[in-house]
């Protein structure tokens, strides 16, 4: 008896255990894949962390306490890599929740206002880079008229894709919010910016 109710015990406790890990795992459905792996960035994981760890490694010193914003490139590494590195190394003694990566469209050129990613994640060789889906639904509301939730304008959008590697390797604990701006409108561009 004793034998049977300690079986039952453990049998619930790894039931408990195995829905809790359940729980905390991202709808792989959910995430974004990579489109540029392999041409904008090392398609392998050691070789992507190796190129960002040394691209911030010979990034400028830090030259801003507490910066709130960076801009950086975010063409392909061997072009860009640097110069984002150096940006980043501006911001990497902070510590951030949650990180906002505003990209430019290249894909869509009939889409005219913010599109932000309503998804769990951004999947790169280094693993997925959770989305701060509060902030996303947040800017939602605040601006229902230019800003939309539109998975698709992210597909293979490259401009918020690349920065992503390189906010998981410095900022590894901060989840990040992608946003496509489609407009160059600077009436939608302050409006949005009026909500935030």
């Amino acid at each position: 008896m004793k034998i049977l109710r300690l079986s039952l015990v453990l049998l619930v406790i790894i039931f408990c255990f195995a829905m809790a890990c359940q729980a905390n795992k991202v709808s792989d459905s959910d995430v974004r894949e990579p489109a540029v792996a392999g041409k904008f960035y090392p398609e392998s994981a050691a070789k992507l962390k190796l190129a960002v760890e040394k691209f911030l490694q010979d990034a400028l010193p830090v030259k801003v306490k507490k910066p709130v914003a960076i801009i950086v490139p975010h063409a392909g590494y061997i072009y860009s890599g640097q110069i984002c590195a150096d940006g980043f190394k501006q911001a990497a003694n902070q510590k951030y929740d949650f990180i906002v990566i505003l990209g430019t469209k290249h894909t869509s050129s009939d889409m005219e206002k913010i599109s932000l990613y309503p998804g769990n994640g951004f999947r790169t060789p280094l693993g997925t880079a959770l989305v701060e889906k509060n902030i996303i639904h947040l800017l939602k509301k605040a601006d229902p008229a230019d800003c939309m939730l539109d998975k698709t304008l992210h597909e293979s959008e490259h401009s918020v894709e690349v920065m992503a590697p390189f906010i998981q390797v410095a900022f590894p604990k901060a989840k990040i919010v992608p946003v496509v701006v489609g407009s160059q409108d600077m009436e939608i561009l302050l409006s949005a910016n009026a909500h935030a």
